[in-house]
């Protein structure tokens, strides 16, 4: 179950995106701004503020630790005693270095492991026991943690994930194939896989058509295969190839509208139709007729190519004035 977690890999487990990555060094900091904040402004205070973002410093290098209040006078008291609260921050190590704090007042979440108690609803679910050799892996794991704190709510979270996994997978749930965690859907994928493989799937088949204009269907899917992707099916490939040649003639006409009228056409722009009609037609360079390239680049463009010399278009007549 926790088989090749490490120390350093047991947060990143437990947050996948870079949001929740977010929450949980939050959370982190939550449980030590209590012991850094209390020497200086006091419990009362201490326990009526919260740290609630990390944004950059605007003004140089360095970090800003935004806190929340719930008075605008304890937001000035923590004003007045930042420099004492950062230096005992920064002594925990490089990940609490802030070069100041920005308090304003509002509502102060509550602490991590200041839970609501259960509603009386859900109090008769049976809870399977955990295995002791599973609460052994997890102490073990979480020993190196600090603070006590940070390393009983850590434990406690994945010893309730994997009680909650064994509930769901007795209740009707499968486990992804692909990343481990049980989901209730009826596609073998869980939802963050899938968005996940769709987005490397289009990936993968915009970067070898533009390295390759001319590959096919076929050849792509066994570019996908190779990579443990699923292939792509025809209407995939005709909006893809459609939206490709809009934006390769859209970016061909930008470039040509900075040139000047009778000035050659440059090599890379010759370069560009060249590719359109590859990725149009499906056919590689060596293969390529006049009909063909006549066809695809339509009048406009095919004068320019033909020619070799940049010709706009005319402007549009204006029109009569109405009478």
């Amino acid at each position: 179950m926790l088989e090749g977690l490490n120390t350093q890999t047991l947060l990143r487990s437990l947050a996948k995106g870079g949001a929740q990555r977010e929450a949980v060094q939050i959370m982190a900091l939550r449980l030590a701004w209590l012991e850094a904040a209390t020497p200086c402004v006091g419990p009362s205070l201490a326990r009526h503020s919260a740290p609630v973002k990390i944004n950059k410093d605007q003004r140089g290098p360095g970090r800003v630790l935004v806190v929340v209040c719930s008075a605008s006078a304890i937001a000035n008291e923590l004003q007045l005693a930042q420099v004492s609260i950062l230096a005992n921050l920064a002594a925990r190590g490089p990940f609490y270095q802030f070069n100041k704090i920005f308090a304003f007042a509002g509502q102060v979440p509550p602490l991590p492991l200041e839970r609501s108690p259960a509603p009386e609803a859900k109090a008769n679910t049976p809870s399977p026991e955990p295995d002791p050799r599973l609460v052994a892996e997890v102490e073990r794991l979480t020993a190196p943690l600090e603070p006590e704190s940070l390393r009983q709510y850590v434990g406690q979270a994945l010893l309730e994930g994997q009680c909650q996994r064994q509930l769901d997978l007795k209740r009707g749930a499968h486990i992804c194939p692909r990343c481990g965690a049980t989901t209730w859907r009826s596609q073998d994928l869980c939802l963050y896989c899938e968005l996940e493989v769709e987005s490397l799937q289009r990936w993968w088949a915009v970067y070898a058509l533009n390295k390759k204009p001319w590959l096919g269907m076929r050849s792509l899917n066994r570019l996908l295969r190779r990579h443990h992707l699923p292939p792509v099916d025809h209407f995939f490939w005709r909006d893809l190839k459609r939206q490709l040649c809009s934006q390769r003639r859209a970016e061909i006409w930008k470039a040509l509208s900075h040139l000047e009228k009778g000035s050659p056409l440059p090599d890379s722009q010759r370069e560009a139709m060249l590719n359109l009609i590859s990725l149009r037609s499906g056919r590689s360079p060596v293969q390529m007729d006049e009909e063909l390239a006549r066809r695809i680049l339509k009048p406009a463009l095919w004068k320019i190519y033909d020619s070799g010399r940049v010709q706009h278009r005319p402007p549009l007549a204006p029109k009569d004035p109405a009478p």
